[in-house]
């Protein structure tokens, strides 16, 4: 043991040997009674984030994009939809690879 454990294990000893309660008769019940309640604020990110969508969907459909990007989702093959579906999973699992060789800190 080095001389700042023995040290530590002395004061633990020590306090636990001293200890004293105080008696609480109640006050720290009262105290969290009177404490203010935290306001929920969590409607802020979803109105920001309904107002985002909603601005983006109206810009889609006025400017064509969306009209655009279902007539190609119609047109298109299910087998390629399918297959570009599933190759972005395993493009983006080995860019990380990659990276995490290269950086040395992505994975640990």
């Amino acid at each position: 043991m080095t001389k700042n454990e023995q040290t530590e294990e002395k004061l633990k000893e020590f306090f636990k040997t001293h200890k004293t309660e105080i008696p609480d008769n109640g006050f720290s019940l009262k105290v969290m009674r009177r404490l203010p309640t935290e306001k929920d604020h969590s409607w802020i990110v979803w109105l920001i984030g309904a107002t985002g969508i909603s601005f983006l969907l109206y810009h889609y459909i006025h400017t064509g994009i969306l009209l655009n990007f279902i007539e190609n989702l119609l047109v298109m093959h299910f087998d390629m939809l399918l297959i570009s579906i599933a190759v972005f999973p395993i493009v983006c699992g080995i860019v990380m690879l990659l990276w995490g060789k290269k950086e040395k800190t992505f994975f640990g």
